[in-house]
């Protein structure tokens, strides 16, 4: 199914559809137009032409969503056509395709009666007799005005001067005499707007760096992924930032605190906001923290071991604590257990090992304890842990497969940690540690 270039009036706009081809469009008739009207009363005094045009170089050929602008008679409407497939089965008559507009902005009309519109890709022109005005396809904000009558035309004059830096259209042809617009064109092979004058003439504007404050407007209007899309490398950061902050402003501290772990916001300061915003709710200060800090963790170059040693070892309190709080083995507090466990798995490298241990014992977590422990190489203690918790065979599954967990150079702390627990491990369990000697190479 082809569509066919949309067509309007000053009050409402008709899509057709169907194969391509003048006698489609003929068979069909009306029946396979798609009207869009506008909610605004019309203006029956306005006195303009209706006029549009698409962003795209082959616009009314594609089935996807286009960026148009609309001379209406309540104003020009800048907005995205939007084209999807019904679902519902295909009727003659009836072909499977609905049309809408979305991301709609009214420009007022000006005073001066409207030639025509056109559009760039950030902008939307509005052609008068004497002059051509750039509004922000964003907010529908003035960006630029270019009188006629005010350039003077020279090849080695720039009118515009080298102070103004919100240029949108540059000059680049030469006249003499006094012009006045009386039709608008877009080229958008090389990206050119051509004013055609009463006097005969061309006039031709070249369109460039146009996105260069676009992505300022668009976070101040909350459009983050095209501010990302739009920002230069070294200041997406801002657009990170101001993100989160509108996400902590509105009460939702789970997208904050992922976006701020982004940014280089010192991470005491977004902890400050956590625990000042959920003073009178400590488990879900300890959860918004959490999140934070795994994932500032991760944004954490591995040439800055330190860093990650301190907020690795902050989380291991936290996750301990959390584990502490929650005594009840219900869903939620097996769905925590994973999470610490997954989050030792992967950095158990970054945490300083004798504060974790100290932090695990203070909070009853033995488990972890050993399970740290056996990852760092310190049999001595993973041992320890294990008999702790009365899991013989865990501990004797340490020192029979030494190669898991210790290099060879270890023999020495295998024999020291042999010495030191091996009448407590007969002491509990004599028949698994008489079974364990004999099948392996400590007997």
């Amino acid at each position: 199914l082809t569509t066919l270039q949309p067509h309007c009036t000053g009050t409402a706009l008709y899509h057709f559809a169907g194969p391509p081809g003048i006698e489609s469009l003929i068979t069909n008739g009306i029946h396979s137009a798609r009207r869009v009207e506008l909610a605004a009363q019309a203006n029956p005094d306005s006195g303009f032409e209706p006029d549009m045009a698409f962003m795209t170089a082959q616009a009314g050929h594609a089935l996807e969503s286009r960026k148009l602008a609309w001379l209406t008679s309540t104003g020009i409407l800048q907005a995205e056509l939007v084209l999807t497939r019904s679902r519902a089965r295909h009727v003659v008559g009836r072909p499977p395709l609905r049309t809408s507009i979305a991301n709609k902005v009214l420009i007022p009309l000006p005073e001066d009666a409207v030639i025509g519109v056109n559009i760039t890709a950030h902008h939307v022109l509005v052609l008068t007799a004497e002059r051509l005005t750039a509004y922000s396809q964003l907010s529908g904000s003035l960006v630029q005005e270019l009188a006629f009558d005010d350039i003077v035309f020279s090849d080695h004059h720039d009118p515009f001067g080298k102070s103004l830096t919100n240029l949108l259209l540059r000059r680049s042809s030469t006249l003499e005499s006094e012009r006045y617009a009386i039709a608008m064109a877009r080229d958008v092979t090389i990206d050119h707007v051509w004013v055609a004058l009463r006097s005969g003439h061309l006039l031709r504007l070249n369109v460039f760096d146009e996105s260069r404050d676009v992505w300022r407007a668009a976070t101040t209007m909350h459009r983050y992924d095209l501010a990302i899309e739009l920002a230069p490398a070294h200041l997406r950061q801002e657009v990170i930032q101001a993100q989160a902050k509108h996400f902590a402003d509105s009460g939702d501290w789970d997208s904050a605190a992922r976006l701020y772990a982004k940014t280089s916001v010192p991470a005491e300061l977004i902890m400050l906001q956590i625990a000042e915003r959920f003073q009178d709710d400590r488990e879900r200060c300890k959860v918004v923290l959490c999140e934070f800090l795994v994932r500032r963790l991760d944004s954490i170059e591995e040439s800055q071991p330190t860093r990650r040693t301190i907020v690795a070892t902050l989380l291991v309190e936290l996750y301990a604590g959390r584990l502490a709080e929650r005594v009840s083995q219900g869903s939620y507090h097996e769905a925590l257990n994973s999470e610490f466990d997954a989050f030792l798995e992967d950095h158990w490298r970054d945490i300083d090992l004798d504060t974790a241990v100290a932090t695990l014992t203070a909070h009853g977590r033995s488990r972890e304890a050993h399970l740290v422990c056996l990852k760092r190489g310190d049999i001595q203690r993973a041992v320890k842990f294990a008999l702790l918790r009365g899991n013989v065979i865990e501990a004797i599954s340490v020192l029979v497969q030494p190669s898991k967990y210790i290099s060879e150079e270890s023999a020495t702390q295998r024999a020291e940690v042999l010495m030191t627990h091996t009448s407590r491990m007969v002491e509990k369990d004599p028949a698994t540690v008489a079974d364990a000697w004999l099948a392996s190479s400590l007997s």
